[in-house]
């Protein structure tokens, strides 16, 4: 009775060395971008997860326009057209800004 419970454990050992021997490490990143690793008992590679990145969003720029500024001095400042200042504060006429006035400054577009 040892002799079938001995062969039964060392049986039993050697197939869990056999199973742990034959799998493979596979890196992928994941969305911290530290590499995680997958093991798989064949030789085939897992798929990689979609990392999805969320936008971040940002909070809108608030510029107070000062004594001798223009919507043109005011947009090359953020690198933004006249035409987009306007437009995020529903100005019809360009020139008409006052000081102390607060103007929405649109983001950048990504190109």
């Amino acid at each position: 009775m040892k002799k079938l419970i001995l062969n039964l454990v060392i049986g039993g050992s050697m197939l869990l060395i056999s199973a742990c021997a034959s799998q493979k490490e596979v890196s992928t990143p994941v969305q911290d971008e530290t590499p995680a690793t997958i093991y798989t008992t064949d030789d085939t590679v897992q798929p990689e997860p979609e990392v999805i990145k969320e936008e971040k969003k940002q909070e809108p720029i608030i510029h107070i326009v000062q004594k001798g500024e223009s919507l043109w001095v005011i947009a090359r400042k953020y690198g933004v057209t006249v035409q987009a200042i306007a437009d995020a504060n529903n100005i019809e006429d360009k020139s008409l800004i006052k000081i102390n006035q607060k103007l929405i400054i649109p983001q950048k577009s990504e190109e």
